[in-house]
């Protein structure tokens, strides 16, 4: 799965792709289970995309509450910086928009994700 911020420049996006991906590894995530790239080979600059190897994640995540804690991490940077959070799955796009964003709705899209494997 891939995560992006629409409506932000390149720049904004890497920053704020470092900072989930920090507070995801903090949480436990295991570093290499999130990783930053760029959006296509054009863009220079690191960190367009914040990919997110899910099934690694899970292993690592499960027992500390993985929906809950990467829910509230994703809604921690959206609240600060008031951005909206797309995320890329195989079966295409699911959009969060900031201002409709709560810890429920997070945790229930990623469930639902989950669930379904739509994003392995």
């Amino acid at each position: 799965m891939e995560l992006i911020f629409p409506g932000v420049n390149s720049r904004v996006a890497g920053e704020l792709a470092a900072e989930l991906r920090r507070e995801l590894v903090k949480a436990g995530a295991p570093p290499q289970s999130v990783t930053i790239k760029p959006s296509s080979p054009e863009h220079m600059n690191l960190g367009t995309v914040l990919g997110i190897d899910v099934s690694l994640a899970l292993q690592v995540l499960e027992a500390t509450g993985y929906i809950a804690c990467f829910g509230h991490c994703m809604l921690e940077i959206m609240r600060k910086h008031e951005v909206s959070i797309r995320l890329m799955t195989k079966t295409g796009p699911i959009d969060i928009a900031a201002r409709n964003a709560g810890v429920d709705t997070i945790e229930k899209i990623l469930a639902d994700l989950r669930a379904t494997k739509k994003d392995l």
